[in-house]
């Protein structure tokens, strides 16, 4: 809500002028509004987490009007999209007290980050996911108005603990906006910068009913949006190709090469972007319904924790070998992780709020990327 600041030393409030107070979680803003030429214009002093959609959501309230500079990527995350982050109770009466912590210290970072993405105020968050909807080769960009889930969560218990174990499962609701227009862009530049066409845009319906969104999607969104509908923000989902299953090391280089595009036209846009890699690490740790365990599934995970911590380019290149050995689903969105922060023209740092941990067979993690020297979040634990 918006209130009079009560702080007599306040500088908005100096010479009279309205002062604001926004508060959201542990973030708090100290607005100014004054008159300039006929307008309304605003000032703030942020801190951390930062929230500017609260802040331009009291510039609107004024009557101002919010002016668009040049694009910024504003932060990112790495967020996980299995059902025993998102629900750690899953695990309760089939797993060990380990495995039930470490999904819940999942669960609280999860929220943290999806927090985070959500404060940064951006408005466009692009997501990479490797369950969409996937051709073989190309990056899939969504191409619809509007999104629409379930994800159905209590899949991951029955290819954990036998097929049934969960029953039915349930499903969980999601709705966003997408923007057709940046997604026809993004294709244009994709291809543009590789002769052999590297990306297409995917529409249903004719726009006239919502593109489907599943677990993949919904799952680390809903960390973002726990209402179940992303307002304010605007959904770019670009869907890894089914050649990431077993060609996820030689396609690195090319996944950062298209970041470094997708960064430059971030920079050279005018509106602000927010970043979320969807994905799980290794799916071996130990056999499951449909596959065996691997010995290095647990130093594979380590090095995705690594290369969250340090954003280092070699760890991921070393990782190569081994990826399509321990199926890592979403890795892939890693190179372009990594290259969208590099084309961006920023200075970035990376902080894992939850290092790798597998509750079961698979492995999960959570970080956030921020500004080089911006306030760090709290670093859970396991």
């Amino acid at each position: 809500g918006l209130r009079q600041c009560a702080r007599p030393s306040c500088p908005v409030n100096r010479r009279g002028t309205a002062g604001l107070v926004l508060t959201r979680g542990r973030g708090r803003e100290h607005v100014r509004a004054a008159a300039v030429g006929g307008r309304r214009r605003i000032a703030w002093r942020m801190a951390p987490p930062t929230h500017r959609r609260l802040a331009t959501a009291a510039l609107l309230a004024l009557g101002g009007e919010v002016s668009k500079t040049a694009g910024e990527l504003l932060g990112a995350a790495i967020l996980p999209h299995g059902d025993f982050a998102f629900d750690p109770s899953l695990l309760s009466g089939r797993s060990t007290d380990a495995a039930l912590k470490g999904a819940e210290a999942l669960r609280q970072g999860s929220l943290a980050a999806g927090e985070f993405v959500a404060s940064l105020g951006a408005d466009v968050i692009v997501l990479t996911t490797p369950h969409g909807i996937a051709t073989d080769r190309q990056i899939a960009v969504y191409g619809n108005s509007e999104f629409e889930g379930p994800a159905l969560v209590g899949r991951d218990v029955n290819a954990s603990f036998g097929d049934g174990a969960m029953g039915p499962g349930y499903k969980v609701a999601f709705q966003a906006r997408g923007r057709p227009d940046l997604a026809r862009r993004l294709a244009v530049e994709f291809n543009a910068a590789r002769a052999n066409g590297e990306a297409t845009v995917l529409s249903s319906w004719a726009d006239d009913l919502p593109m489907p969104l599943r677990w993949g999607e919904v799952l680390p969104m809903r960390y973002v949006a726990p209402s179940g509908r992303l307002e304010g923000s605007r959904l770019l989902v670009l869907s890894l190709p089914t050649a990431r299953q077993t060609e996820s090391g030689k396609l690195k280089d090319k996944m950062r090469e298209l970041g470094k595009v997708l960064g430059t036209m971030i920079k050279n846009d005018k509106l602000k972007y927010a970043l979320v890699v969807s994905t799980d690490l290794s799916h071996r740790h130990w056999q499951n319904t449909t596959f065996g365990a691997h010995p290095l599934a647990k130093s594979f995970d380590e090095g995705c924790g690594q290369y969250a911590a340090t954003l280092d380019w070699e760890v991921l290149n070393n990782q190569s070998t081994l990826v399509d050995a321990v199926y890592s689903c979403g890795w892939l969105g890693l190179p372009m992780l990594h290259g969208v922060l590099e084309g961006s023209g920023q200075k970035w740092e990376g902080r894992v709020l939850v290092p790798p941990v597998a509750p079961t067979y698979y492995g999960m993690m959570v970080s956030t990327i921020h500004p080089r020297s911006s306030t760090p979040l709290e670093t859970v634990v396991v």
